[in-house]
């Protein structure tokens, strides 16, 4: 669905859910695409450096995670 989501735990150090199932493109502070979901209730963030990353769902809503290392 088109309606909003949440994402949790944030800051994470490596998996998050979602709300809802929801499939979004993850991107670095570089605008890169680092990461894409489908239809998803979870993502791993595993791998990717610490930082703050925009999770960008294909309805067009988005929301920031801070990862920790």
């Amino acid at each position: 669905g088109a309606a909003p989501w949440t994402v949790f735990p944030n800051p994470t150090a490596d998996l998050v859910r979602f709300s809802h199932p929801i499939t979004a493109t993850v991107f670095d502070v570089m605008g890169r695409a680092v990461r894409e979901a489908r239809q998803a209730r979870e993502l791993s963030f595993q791998g990717l450096a610490a930082g703050t990353y925009v999770v960008r769902s294909e309805a067009g809503h988005s929301r920031a995670v801070t990862v920790r290392r």
